[in-house]
């Protein structure tokens, strides 16, 4: 039977993974604050690489102030924790057990077109800067040493696999405002476009690249609607109105555009398609 260890596993994606490994029947080995710490070398000291035949390193921080406010901390976690694995790794070399590193969609400079795994990149926080090093240690640590790695590009989670009631990030933030009566809120007019993936789908994507030999980075996609129509649809589930604010001057000068996945390439490797319908969701909420 196939075992994995899966750190971050009480985040937001790392718990989700956590919940498919269970009802696949996958033996899932979690690791996570405050009994593992990434950054601690004697937590890696006990920790015994070849009983996996796949890592899944969702252990990280997250945030886009956050990130300059506590850019040490963020540099220490999220790049110097895969780097501690990587190097812990390195005396396997091909034999290595495979990696999945969520990465995300604030690594591309933002584009009016769908955007492929070679289109241009910027990092506007901290956080983007870190996900870009992560991707460049994998690549590094692969043609030195043959470790077997995949990242998995997400644009915006939504979600859940334990309960529908929840979401997280963008639409997580609909939902509360919706929750507490309205408005939800939308900077400028609402027509950045993101492409928008249920957790289901990213857990079947990470699952088809775990079983796949396929290598490098992948965009996951998903279903592609500006944040306007997104907003309307849990609007119009939940009965509240949307309401238009000016972009504040520092979430506007950290904003990259619209950014819409092209997953044409995982879909290539692995045969992996998305399957759930926003729409579908909206009726569950």
């Amino acid at each position: 039977m196939t075992r994995i260890a899966l750190f971050g596993g009480n985040g937001y994606l790392g718990s989700q993974l956590a919940a498919y490994c269970a009802a696949q029947g996958v033996m899932c080995d979690v690791f996570d604050m405050p009994s593992f710490d990434v950054t601690q070398a004697d937590c890696w000291d006990s920790f015994k690489a070849t009983d996996y035949s796949a890592i899944l390193f969702f252990a990280g921080m997250t945030g886009t102030e956050k990130s300059f406010t506590d850019a040490e901390r963020f540099l220490d976690v999220n790049e110097c924790g895969l780097l501690n694995l990587l190097i812990r790794l390195a005396p396997l070399g091909v034999g290595a057990p495979k990696i999945i590193f969520p990465s995300s969609r604030l690594v591309y400079k933002g584009s009016d077109h769908p955007l492929t795994e070679d289109a241009p990149k910027e990092a506007k926080t901290v956080y983007a800067a870190n996900k870009l090093a992560c991707e460049y240690l994998l690549q590094a640590y692969h043609v030195r040493y043959g470790i077997p790695y995949a990242v998995v590009r997400i644009c915006v989670p939504y979600g859940n696999i334990v309960s529908s009631n929840y979401s997280y990030g963008t639409i997580g933030f609909f939902l509360k405002q919706a929750a507490l009566g309205g408005p939800i809120t939308l900077y400028g007019n609402g027509s950045l476009r993101r492409t928008f993936t249920h957790v289901a789908d990213i857990c079947s994507a990470v699952d088809g690249l775990i079983r796949s030999d396929a290598t490098g980075i992948f965009n996951v996609g998903g279903q592609d609607m500006s944040l306007l129509d997104a907003a309307k649809i849990v609007a119009g589930k939940k009965l509240v109105e949307i309401s238009f604010v000016s972009w504040p001057p520092d979430a506007l000068v950290l904003e990259s555009g619209s950014t819409v996945f092209d997953s044409g390439y995982l879909e290539r490797m692995t045969g992996w398609r998305a399957t759930k319908s926003f729409l579908d969701f909206a009726e569950e909420i």
